[in-house]
């Protein structure tokens, strides 16, 4: 994947833009294994508000098939909407899940050592931040061998469906009515 990823996804009836801002990429060399590391990100201007920042998480792979419970997560204590993912097709796609406060992510295909598997690499997931933060941690399980990567970015205000600009559009005809 590239550096810096600036893109769009689709999520129900809108369309979702954002800008990147920061992007860091980690490999455990360890040839097996899995190791607990975080990444903490402080928003030195002040806190930013609900809804305007979006964590990217890519390239999570898992090898369970082979070897039970071998498969590298991210969590983020504070609540998230997934919007989505960016990627190349050869990439898999991530499991998001979700609770009060918090939410993880992985590979949701089970992996074995096939050379090319997509399970060991998953697309971009594009998380939105629905809390007001002045700081966010992402904290993985790494399998061994397996390169991730975190990326952080503005949303950017979302292109409405067409159900909403109907809705738009009726309420207009309303307010020239009166």
């Amino acid at each position: 994947m590239p550096s810096h990823v600036s893109g769009s996804v689709i999520s129900g009836p809108d369309s979702y833009s954002w800008s990147d801002h920061e992007d860091l990429r980690a490999v455990n060399f360890n040839s097996s294994g899995i190791v607990a590391w975080s990444v903490t990100y402080t928003f030195l201007d002040g806190p930013v508000s609900a809804g305007d920042l979006v964590l990217g998480v890519f390239g999570l792979g898992r090898i369970d098939l082979d070897s039970p419970g071998q498969i590298t997560t991210a969590t983020v204590a504070q609540n998230g909407t997934f919007l989505g993912e960016w990627g190349p097709a050869n990439f898999g796609p991530n499991a998001f899940t979700s609770g009060v406060g918090a939410f993880g992510l992985q590979n949701a295909l089970p992996g074995d050592l096939t050379p090319g598997n997509p399970a060991f690499n998953s697309k971009l997931a594009i998380v939105r931040i629905d809390d007001t933060v002045s700081s966010l941690t992402v904290n993985f399980n790494q399998i061994g061998q397996d390169g991730v990567g975190v990326t952080l970015g503005s949303l950017l205000i979302p292109a409405p469906g067409a159900a909403v600009l109907l809705g738009l559009g009726g309420l207009m005809a309303a307010r020239r009515r009166r």
